[in-house]
């Protein structure tokens, strides 16, 4: 908050919102000079509890600005249906003014993004585009629907174009933003892993965006859309804005078929993981096998020597 507003709320210019869960680290790592803790109960949601905090303050605050890539679209909805009747004035920072405030360095990755063969996933990209459309247009009543559908989930991308890139910490996934619409897929690479290789050559008509939202205007104008689809938990609020500028009369609608295709397991699939789970097993039962084998040769028995 400003100096202003904080002074006249009576708290530090920071303020920390925390659940059950953390209540005990905040006290222990944030100074109550520099921050205020609000401590929610265990049943008490995040977003609702800083959308009343806000419009309880509204008369010293006035103004608000939300990190649109950082909040997504049903958190947005939601902290503006809890602040409406406040007459805050919402501002989207969208072009990393929040990072570059605090001097966050972000990322830079430039592993490769690379495809898995069918023989792995089960299915290929092209049955992957041809059933997300159909379902899209199951949902909306109509197969012939101008529907697009747009994702930020690294989970999403990586299913729909059968890829890997090991993006991010513990998982095998990649970053980037996936826009399709029929048959034409685009991937936008933002700043930071625009640098990647992409070796996925087995749809050639997925087109490669390297963090220029110009080019990517450019293509998604080509297209005549009345209905984006994404879903609104999981998708950040400045990617449809971003759209919005493109197709400013088509409707959006909360539907992402991708989750439920990602939960139907192909064969191939199911196949890796029970190979995953017995080599597992193996392991284990081997290190178990070697510290009995251990316990028996020292003549000191332990919970092992005794299973």
């Amino acid at each position: 908050m400003s100096a202003a507003a904080a002074k006249r709320i009576g708290v530090p210019q920071f303020v920390l919102f925390v659940d059950g869960r953390y209540h005990l680290q905040a006290e222990k790592q944030c100074d109550p000079v520099r921050v205020h803790v609000e401590k929610l109960g265990l049943n008490v949601a995040m977003w609702p509890a800083i959308g009343d905090w806000l419009a309880t303050h509204a008369a010293d605050i006035k103004r608000v600005g939300y990190d649109a890539p950082r909040l997504s679209v049903a958190q947005r909805a939601c902290m503006f249906a809890q602040t409406r009747s406040a007459g805050l004035q919402w501002t989207s920072l969208a072009d990393s003014e929040i990072d570059q405030a605090i001097s966050l360095p972000g990322w830079r990755v430039e592993r490769p993004i690379f495809e898995l063969p069918r023989s792995v996933t089960g299915v290929s990209i092209a049955e992957n585009v041809a059933t997300l459309n159909k379902r899209i247009g199951e949902h909306l009543g109509d197969p012939c629907a101008k529907a697009a559908f747009l994702s930020c989930a690294a989970d999403d991308l990586s299913y729909l174009l059968n890829s890997r890139g090991y993006h991010l910490p513990y998982v095998s996934s990649h970053v980037g933003f996936l826009f399709v619409v029929g048959d034409a897929v685009a991937l936008f690479l933002p700043e930071g892993f625009d640098l990647c290789p992409v070796q996925v050559d087995s749809y050639p008509a997925l087109r490669v965006i390297r963090n220029d939202a110009a080019a990517l205007e450019r293509f998604l104008a080509q297209f005549d859309i009345e209905y984006v689809c994404y879903g609104f938990e999981a998708v950040n609020c400045a990617l449809p804005d971003a759209v919005r500028r493109v197709w400013p009369d088509a409707r959006h609608v909360d539907h992402n078929p991708v989750e439920a295709m990602r939960a139907a397991k192909t064969p191939e699939v199911l196949g890796q993981f029970r190979d995953a789970f017995a080599r597992s097993s193996d392991a284990i039962a081997e290190a178990m096998r070697w510290a009995k084998k251990a316990s028996t040769a020292s003549g000191t028995p332990n919970s092992i020597s005794h299973a």
